[in-house]
């Protein structure tokens, strides 16, 4: 039986720290990440400055939302996140829906989500017994296909003009992949690690 995982996590890995977003984490180097088309219509959010009036509100949702979880990504060391995770939770069904953003143009490349993803999908496949994840990508973000493909992710269809480009009003289709947690524990154990992140 899947768990809700805490309000507030943190988590870590040898380069960075993943902890929840909330209000005091903003601030003006997250003001250009809505500017990316990529990552605007991830957020739902306009193409436009990312005031530090909506970061505020955007982190303060995740902490009143039993269903979300928004998990900032922070350089070790440093109070400034360069991306965030966005968790959606359905306990009922053991599933999570989970979203990629580095916002932070200048970590693009640096295999920042290869490092961070793993520790949270122990978080919700070991520790609150959640079974399956679910992405869904843009055909435009061909860096997260091409990370997907690598790993123990599966494409699961194509949903047809599902979203609509709130800059331009062209309708866009959304390839929707899927995670199994055995998958991802086989796929550790080729790596020569175990689910609890020891060496095997």
């Amino acid at each position: 039986m899947s768990e809700l995982p805490p309000q507030v996590i943190e988590l870590r890995t040898p380069n960075f720290v993943l902890r929840t977003l909330q209000p005091g984490d903003e601030g003006p180097a997250l003001e250009s990440w809505t500017l990316d088309p990529i990552v605007a219509e991830m957020m739902n959010a306009e193409l436009k400055t990312w005031s530090i009036e909506r970061q505020r509100s955007f982190f303060a949702t995740g902490l009143s939302r039993r269903d979300r979880r928004f998990i900032g990504i922070f350089p070790a060391g440093s109070a400034v996140p360069i991306g965030v995770f966005i968790i959606k939770l359905h306990v009922s069904k053991g599933t999570f829906v989970i979203s990629t953003l580095i916002g932070d143009r200048n970590w693009r490349g640096k295999n920042v989500t290869t490092e961070c993803a793993d520790q949270i999908y122990r978080l919700m496949f070991v520790n609150h017994s959640f079974w399956k994840a679910k992405a869904n990508i843009l055909p435009s973000n061909k860096a997260m296909l091409w990370l997907l493909s690598r790993g123990p992710w599966k494409r699961e269809g194509r949903l047809h003009q599902h979203l609509r480009n709130s800059a331009t009003g062209e309708r866009m289709d959304v390839l929707v992949f899927g995670l199994l947690k055995p998958d991802w524990q086989e796929h550790l154990t080729r790596l020569g690690q175990s689910p609890d992140g020891a060496a095997v």
